[in-house]
């Protein structure tokens, strides 16, 4: 029988001389370049993502500051369009109680009404 030490050179020596010691130093590098390709892969499309998303997150953002403006604006008009519509439901109910008095007159209707007041024959 032979050796022990005599059989690990052998083995080393023939792994050395048939290229085997460079086979596996060549594996373990590749393997580690294809994780760290895969980490940049990944991490670029996880930029991209990133990236996407505050686009689209800007883009919201600019849409509910529109659609913000847009409501106070509509509010507004609101208020303005309810206190002329009062107003005028007043004036309206000022008139039919001046046409209801027993005591009315066309020269009276005409002067609450107005001279400007289109229709009202003092023009």
């Amino acid at each position: 029988m032979a050796d022990p030490s005599t059989i690990a050179a052998t083995i080393l020596g023939s792994f050395m001389a048939g290229g085997g010691l460079v086979a596996i130093v060549n594996a373990f590098a590749k393997r580690r370049t294809v994780k760290v390709d895969a980490a940049a892969r990944l991490s670029d499309e996880t930029l991209k993502w990133v990236n996407e998303f505050q686009d689209n997150a800007k883009e919201a953002r600019t849409e509910s500051l529109a659609a913000r403006a847009e409501a106070t604006e509509a509010h507004a008009q609101m208020r303005a369009i309810r206190a002329e519509a009062e107003w005028l439901a007043a004036q309206l109910q000022q008139l039919r109680r001046a046409i209801l008095d027993p005591n009315a007159t066309l020269e009276r209707l005409r002067a609450m009404v107005g001279p400007d007041y289109p229709g009202n024959g003092m023009t």
